[in-house]
């Protein structure tokens, strides 16, 4: 074999090898940002309620909602909504919603927002929480809280992400939140004992 068939033999095998790394890495960008969703951004929504009685059948709620970005995107926040339903005591012709999924509860204390002039921006695997404040003018033992914060990627579409949250609250000059399931504790370990 002479030096120009070698340089032939070369390029040939170089062009193979650049065609061959192409198809590994589109392989990789299909499976890591398109099967895997990386490419989208992902949240986790909770909630955190108090409540303080104001006058005999008069209460303010306070609702905490924590956004937790887990995805490796910057996420906006513009519109969604907030929303207090009083599921008990004494309430009744309850109406099923169109999914027939839910009852429609017939109190609901709704707080929509709109922050597109201006909206709220949470940074990759960070979290950030909004604060909403209700008013509720009639008796309840059992709240509804449920929450919807907007994709803003998804600008046709009702897309985001929800949460629906159930507290109960106790009787008194000031409510507060009670753990629906509380979870078991650990008990203190007991140190040797002393010789007093």
């Amino acid at each position: 074999m002479n030096l120009e068939q070698l340089e032939q033999l070369f390029g040939g095998l170089e062009s193979l090898a650049t065609i061959i790394a192409l198809i590994i890495a589109g392989i990789w960008t299909y499976r890591v940002f398109i099967r895997n969703r990386q490419n989208k951004p992902r949240a986790i929504v909770e909630h955190q309620v108090y409540c303080w009685e104001q006058a005999p059948g008069s209460a303010l709620v306070h609702v905490v909602v924590r956004v937790r970005n887990i995805s490796d995107l910057l996420i906006q926040i513009a519109r969604g909504k907030v929303e207090v339903s009083i599921m008990t005591p004494d309430v009744d012709g309850l109406q099923r919603t169109s999914s027939g999924t839910e009852y429609q509860w017939p109190f609901t204390y709704p707080h929509p927002f709109d922050w597109s002039a201006q909206p709220h921006e949470i940074e990759p695997h960070e979290m950030d929480e909004y604060h909403f404040d209700f008013r509720i003018d009639r008796p309840f033992e059992t709240l509804q809280v449920y929450s919807h914060i907007q994709n803003t990627r998804k600008r046709t579409q009702q897309i985001g992400w929800n949460k629906i949250t159930i507290h109960q609250f106790k009787e008194g000059n000031m409510k507060r939140e009670l753990d629906v399931d509380p979870k078991p504790r650990p008990k203190p370990e007991q140190g040797p004992e002393r010789d007093q």
